[in-house]
């Protein structure tokens, strides 16, 4: 899960990363934004800076945004499990709306647009995966 982090500017922050917590302890990083060529590529990408957990979503966030946990081992500190994409979008628009900040996803019957300039939460692209590891 991560946040568009606008425009930031690094020579402010005490160094390249920055952590920020959230509600539940969520930790997050900034990833400053950069021009990323993966390997085995001709194309390479531009990665605007973002947040980015740097854990995966636990159950104690699923139960406190009361969306049902269908995780088969349970736990609160557990990762979430057996969750579709399409929930987990939802899980986004839903946490982004208790937390104060806009929605990243807009849901017209079966149309998913993502606004990637709010400042809600969402999903990271594969491109921004590839650049965080």
């Amino acid at each position: 899960m991560l946040r568009y982090a606008g425009n930031v500017r690094f020579h402010e922050a005490p160094s390249r990363l920055i952590s920020i917590l959230y509600p539940f302890h969520t930790r997050m990083v900034l990833l400053p934004g950069a021009r990323y060529k993966p390997l085995n590529s001709a194309y390479s990408h531009n990665i605007r800076p973002v947040f980015m957990s740097i854990y995966p979503v636990t159950q104690t966030v699923i139960r406190y945004h009361q969306q049902k946990n269908k995780s088969r081992f349970k736990g609160l500190h557990h990762p979430v499990q057996h969750i579709t994409w399409f929930e987990a979008i939802m899980m986004c628009n839903r946490m982004s709306r208790k937390d104060g900040y806009s929605q990243a996803y807009a849901i017209q019957s079966n149309v998913v647009t993502c606004d990637f300039d709010c400042d809600g939460y969402r999903l990271p692209t594969i491109h921004e995966w590839e650049y965080a590891a």
